[in-house]
């Protein structure tokens, strides 16, 4: 009975796992949603047309904002203002096409009531559940009742200022790498690309400030810390080995030994040397001799200036 428990576990362990184009084509036609074409926003772009849908149940007001912006034409001639790899693809309208609007909630959630909500099994580390309403991938609040949109490889968002209302629909990003779920109730997500998420994914990444390029330095120092690490691709590396110094061997002397220093010997008797009366220019070490002679009794050490004895009238 164990041997053929173990055979049959060996079996499922060596079976093919289904690929998404297994799954899609088993699907039955109850499996699949229609999209309001309301809902769907198609942007044109030199690497291919990309395809968004939103979601209204979810940020009613900001779905109508960007509506608004498409009807009139504000997203032509715009421009994608930051891609960050592992990260997002953010694009925005032409500055001469803003307009100034009325400021716009902070949709980050809402009530649970009326949306039917599929769990998944496991555990969340950002929510209490996690699952799916209509399509979209959602966390809940089970003591508060509410739910929100997560964060999730092609989600969109609206960009906003340190304000919570301060977004206008103008400023967009979309998820090309891992889950960024500490933005979760800290932006609101109003859809999701179904379909050209590829042409948003392969553009070059972005470089200069804000963004970690090969041969930066980082200018973080701290007491303690020391120098600062050169930064490679966003990761903290050790630097590269030096390029070896032109000339024959023997001009490239080796390092000399560290001497050994003696602390200095307090002012011979009859004499007030306080240190106040020392020219701040003259090095503390004198340019002749040593502090201290080949004999066996050191040599008295010398004054900045001759200094007048400690029973002398001042």
């Amino acid at each position: 009975m164990k041997n053929a428990l173990l055979l049959a576990a060996l079996l499922l362990a060596t079976a093919a796992a289904p690929t998404p184009s297994d799954i899609e084509s088993a699907a039955p036609p109850t499996a699949w949603a229609a999209i309001a074409p309301d809902d769907m926003v198609v942007f044109d772009t030199p690497r291919g047309a990309f395809i968004m849908q939103l979601a209204p149940q979810f940020a009613p007001a900001h779905v109508a904002a960007i509506k608004a912006l498409v009807r009139r034409g504000a997203f032509g001639g715009g421009a994608v203002v930051r891609v960050q790899d592992n990260y997002v693809v953010q694009w925005a309208i032409p500055e001469t096409k803003v307009v100034p609007a009325a400021p716009l909630p902070p949709e980050f959630e809402r009530p649970l009531a009326g949306l039917t909500f599929t769990p998944i099994p496991g555990p969340d580390a950002y929510a209490d559940a996690g699952g799916f309403i209509d399509g979209f991938p959602v966390a809940v609040d089970k003591s508060a009742k509410t739910v929100w949109l997560q964060h999730c490889y092609g989600m969109v968002g609206v960009g906003r200022g340190n304000a919570p209302d301060s977004g206008d629909g103008g400023e967009l990003y979309a998820v090309i790498g891992h889950a960024p779920r500490h933005l979760d109730r800290n932006i609101a997500v109003i859809g999701r690309v179904i379909e050209g998420i590829e042409h948003l994914s392969s553009l070059p990444r972005g470089s200069g400030r804000g963004f970690c390029s090969r041969g930066r330095r980082s200018r973080r120092r701290g007491r303690g810390r020391g120098r600062g690490r050169r930064v490679q691709h966003g990761l903290f590396g050790r630097r590269p080995p030096r390029p070896p110094q032109p000339g024959p061997p023997h001009a490239r002397l080796a390092p000399r030994a560290r001497r050994r220093r003696r602390p200095r010997k307090a002012a011979r008797r009859g004499h007030q040397h306080d240190g106040l009366d020392r020219d701040p220019l003259r090095p503390r070490r004198p340019a002749r001799g040593r502090w201290w002679s080949s004999a066996k009794t050191r040599a008295r050490p010398r004054c900045a200036r001759p200094c007048a004895p400690a029973s002398a009238p001042t």
